[in-house]
């Protein structure tokens, strides 16, 4: 269950972040993206929003825009595929 009024940066957290960049690692998300890599991109990219030290949101921001881009990319090989499957029923 997710608990909403746990502090953000707490030791779970900060290994969690590590261990996502490490899959991240050893499957490129520019090597066949998946809807998961998209995922864990968003959450790291909050992450680092809510537990940077310094007023700098950039690294955050360029992990969320790198997310809704690699997502934007899944999406249309999704559409690309319905429409094949579409055309190969018509």
């Amino acid at each position: 269950t997710v608990t909403p009024n746990l502090p953000v940066n707490t030791t779970e957290a900060a290994q969690y972040d590590t261990l996502a960049r490490m899959c991240l690692c050893l499957r490129s998300p520019f090597q066949g993206t998946t809807l998961e890599s998209v995922q864990t991109i968003c959450l790291l990219a909050h992450y680092q929003w809510y537990t940077l030290p310094t007023l700098s949101l950039e690294p955050a921001c360029k992990l969320l825009i790198f997310a809704l881009t690699l997502g934007l990319g899944v999406s249309q090989r999704i559409h690309r595929v319905k429409a094949r499957a579409h055309d190969e029923y018509i």
